[in-house]
Parts: C-alpha cells; structure tokens; sequence
C-alpha cells in the first residue's frame, strides 16, 4: 500500500514537472511572469514607501467610523462609486491627518517626483503634488485633450525642498481628460531640468 503510494507520488511530481517545462518553453507564459515579476516588485517598492501608513493604529472610536463606512459601501452605478470611493478617502485622510503630522516633518524628498493627482477622476476640484529635492523653480500647467494650455497653476515659481500640494479647480471646465506638466529648473544648474507630464479625468 506505501510502495504504491509512493509511487503515484512520483508520478505526478514527474507530471508537475514535464508541466512547468512545457509551460517554461510557452513565450506567452514567460512573458506573463516577466509581467507578474515586475508587478510584484512594484508593490513590494510600493509596500516600503508607504510602511509609514501601514503602522497607523486606528482608535476604538476611529475603527467604529470606518465600519460603518464599509457597511453602507454599496453604490448604485459608476458615479455613485466614485464619489463613495472619494468620500471614504476624505475620512481616512481626515482621521489620519494628525497621525501624520510627525511623519510629514521629517520627510525628505530623495529626488524629484510628480504624484497622480488625486482623486482621480474628480469633480471638481483635485490635488497635484509634487516632491523637490533641492530648492528650484517649479512651474505646473494644465493642458486639454489637444495639448492646448488652459490654465498655470504655479509660474516659474522659486521654491525651497520638500514636499508639495496645489490644487486645480475645474468648475469652468468641460468634462474630459487633461494633463498636468512639472518643470522643475535649479538655479545653480548642477541638476538636469526635470520635467514629468501625468494625464487626469475631469468627471461632472
């Protein structure tokens, strides 16, 4: 009874085998985990970025808000998603804030970045931040669908490191998508000029 046991166990061992071999010379297979490689590494730099939210310790009282938030989670149609999505974002980013604070003053930007604006899609009116390394001019400006300037939120400003918000209100604006550019230029010129270009979804 063991002996055949044992050997069935080799059997599909063997199978398993000639299985993952067979899979291996498959390029659709070894492009799918080239993929999943890559994605798992990009969380995993994700996860360490953002170590710092993972070690929130939540009240009884800020727990109980949560819940119920996730009870009545139950939107009726895309809008109603987004704006549920949104709304439990805020409440979040409200009960974290002060958890933060700390965090916040001691963070120092390693390099230049531009963040998706957030939320995205919006209505009306989004965040944009942006990380600076060094002091440096910063201009942000927003462009339609057809690469056509439609407004300057920041103009060749000069600004000293760290981390930074502005906001784009866009209630005289058609629904659609848009982009957001950051050219960056440091006046001691010892950096490249950085420039990143990010798209976002305007929904009313």
């Amino acid at each position: 009874m063991g002996q055949g046991g044992g050997k069935d166990s080799r059997l599909r061992g063997n199978d398993n085998s000639r299985s993952k071999k067979l899979l291996d010379k498959n390029p659709a297979h070894r492009i799918a985990s080239e993929v999943f490689e890559k994605e798992n590494a990009k969380e995993e730099r994700q996860s360490a970025n953002n170590e710092k939210v993972s070690n929130v310790k939540y009240t009884k009282e800020e727990k109980s808000r949560i819940n119920v938030r996730v009870e009545k989670f139950n939107p009726l149609n895309k809008i109603d998603l987004l704006n549920k999505i949104n709304s439990d974002v805020k409440l979040l980013n409200d009960i974290n804030v002060k958890k933060s604070e700390k965090v916040k003053d001691i963070y120092k930007p390693v390099r230049f970045n531009l963040y998706q604006n957030y939320p995205n899609p919006f209505n009306p009116i989004t965040e944009i931040s942006f990380d600076l390394p060094k002091s440096a001019y910063v201009s942000i400006k927003i462009y339609n669908a057809l690469g056509e300037l439609v407004k300057t939120l920041v103009n060749n400003e000069y600004k000293t490191e760290g981390a930074y918000t502005v906001k784009f209100d866009g209630t005289n604006f058609a629904s659609g998508i848009y982009f957001y550019s950051l050219w960056v230029s440091t006046p001691s010129g010892e950096t490249k000029d950085y420039k990143a270009t990010r798209k976002m979804v305007l929904i009313k």
